[in-house]
């Protein structure tokens, strides 16, 4: 049965006592008065006694209700904890550690489920609850030592926040500056040594079922300290730790409804985490994706998001700052949004508008390059070699890759035709890279000739690898090593291994095109043997100026 307990404070019971005792003192004088009085004035003065005894019923009857009842219909708190299962809140952990020192020492209790971002406070020696683990290491030992049975055993499961997961790289980014030592990365180290060290000492082995760990990688709820009778809950939030200011510990009952939420999200957590090692092979990616200054990774199935983002960056490119792409035909550039934005921003500059020069680097589509990616555009993978071998310039000039890519030259050549500040250039070396460059964005496509097994939409390549958007910045020197590699590729390209399009223009193309299909079938189908270059025997000489000694003597026998 629940009693409850109504609080007033001093003051009202002291001030209701006082005016009450006064008026039936004032009632009590009037009735002797009247007693002593002659017949005109007693009815008088009992009439007053009758008024001084209703006042001041009415007084007290008015406290009751102004200050009892008032607080008896105030909402309860112990009610309200009863009904969701609180049995019991503490002002911190530190201040449950009688509990949680109870809970381990209880026979009964057979499983102890404890997640949190790096429980430090537990696994590392300066811990304000290192006494709780030493606790539980002992129980597990002593379990062991007396080869309890499997059913009566203490299991324990820890969960703790992957350091190298995006939360934990955002969180300890934002709190290394308030924990001592190392921060996060450090406590969770060091909490996972602890760990195995403890496995070594009390089972002789590196795991075990009555003690496992595991590393969650989202953001963390809640610390959790669960038992099969009771659940003690923290809520997490983002904190300075050198301000003791925790929410406070709740503590519920195995009875409650929320016991059994708590406990299936613990479960679900353990299900998805990944097992607790020091190995050093791992390093996910979050880390990198942050320290590389990755803004988006744009899979097959978001194109629409990669074209409105680039457009929107090719916006906000400012005058007199520089675009430079490099692609295979460049198709993308030359028509519709693309090619309107383009052609504004590359107008001669009148106030804000135009003033960006664009340098645009395209495959020479009669290279080596350019046919083998033809041909790998035009029939199905298990069939390019076949159909290299039949390739001619009927094929090669009726295929996309040689249309688009001359329609896009025209395009932008009556561009800078028309003074626009475009300058064009063809690759003559592989463009292994589709990339487009701003002052504050980088964007690469990996160029390969292979394909998904989804793969269907005809047999133009592209649009199945990932496209990366770097961050870059105005200052060269401040850019990452990654966004420092993609423009030295450009710039290497552009400077060293391109031709100028008034170059391409003099060629003769059918003949271009036979000369670098000529050199591809020799390499592809083989040399015939007398037709090879033959090796110079440089051994004479060799040998006057560094005689063999003995031991190579030897080592060539």
């Amino acid at each position: 049965m629940n009693h409850r307990v109504i609080r007033l404070n001093v003051w009202q019971v002291l001030l209701s006592v006082g005016l009450t005792g006064a008026g039936w003192m004032f009632a009590f004088y009037l009735a002797g008065v009247a007693q002593s009085s002659g017949d005109l004035a007693r009815p008088l003065y009992g009439l007053g006694f009758e008024l001084a005894k209703a006042i001041t019923i009415g007084f007290s009857l008015g406290v009751v209700v102004k200050f009892f009842l008032e607080k008896a219909a105030e909402p309860s708190v112990s009610r309200s904890m009863d009904t969701q299962g609180i049995t019991d809140i503490y002002a911190s952990r530190v201040e449950a550690i009688k509990q949680f020192l109870g809970q381990i020492r209880d026979p009964n209790v057979t499983s102890i489920c404890l997640i949190g971002i790096s429980l430090r406070d537990f696994l590392t020696g300066g811990g304000r609850l290192r006494n709780v683990w030493i606790e539980l290491l002992a129980r597990l030992q002593e379990e062991q030592n007396r080869n309890l049975a499997p059913d009566k055993r203490l299991r324990v499961r820890l969960l703790l926040l992957d350091p190298k997961s995006s939360e934990g790289t955002f969180r300890h980014e934002i709190e290394n500056t308030a924990i001592l030592g190392g921060g996060l990365r450090t406590d969770i180290s060091a909490g996972i040594s602890d760990l195995i060290k403890a496995l070594d000492k009390i089972y002789d082995q590196s795991s075990s079922e009555y003690l496992e760990a595991r590393l969650y990688h989202h953001c963390p709820f809640a610390f959790m300290f669960i038992s099969n009778t009771s659940a003690f809950i923290e809520q997490y939030c983002y904190r300075d730790h050198a301000i003791h200011r925790e929410p406070p510990l709740l503590l519920y009952s195995l009875a409650s409804k929320q016991y059994q939420t708590f406990l299936y999200c613990f479960n679900k957590i353990w299900e998805n985490a990944r097992p607790a090692s020091l190995l050093d092979d791992y390093v996910g990616v979050a880390q990198a994706v942050h320290n590389a200054k990755i803004l988006n990774i744009f899979r097959h199935d978001e194109r629409n998001s990669l074209s409105k983002r680039q457009i929107a960056c090719l916006q906000a490119t400012q005058s007199g700052k520089e675009i430079q792409v490099q692609a295979i035909t460049g198709r993308f550039y030359a028509d519709g949004t693309p090619y309107d934005l383009i052609r504004n921003l590359t107008a001669p500059a009148d106030g804000e508008n135009g003033g960006r020069s664009l340098q645009f680097l395209i495959m020479n589509p009669v290279s080596e390059q350019a046919i083998l990616r033809a041909v790998a555009d035009s029939c199905p993978a298990a069939d390019i070699g076949n159909l290299l071998t039949r390739w001619d310039w009927a094929h090669h000039s009726a295929s996309r890759l040689y249309s688009d890519a001359i329609r896009v030259l025209e395009i932008f050549q009556l561009l800078k035709d028309k003074g626009h500040n475009v300058e064009l250039r063809l690759a003559t070396a592989t463009i292994n890279a589709a990339l487009m460059l701003t002052p504050t964005n980088a964007f690469i496509e990996q160029y390969l000739y292979g394909r998904s097994q989804k793969f269907f939409q005809g047999f133009l390549l592209g649009g199945e690898y990932p496209v990366i958007e770097f961050e870059a910045n105005p200052k060269s020197i401040d850019d990452t090593v990654e966004v420092q590699i993609l423009k030295s590729t450009f710039d290497v390209m552009w400077n060293s291994y391109s031709i100028p399009v008034a170059t391409f223009i003099d060629m003769d193309n059918e003949t271009e095109f036979k000369a670098s299909l000529s050199t591809l079938k020799r390499w592809c189908e083989g040399i015939p043997i007398e037709k090879r270059i033959k090796m110079l025997d440089f051994s004479c000489e060799f040998d006057e100026i560094c005689p063999k000694s003995n031991k190579m003597e030897e080592h060539s026998s």
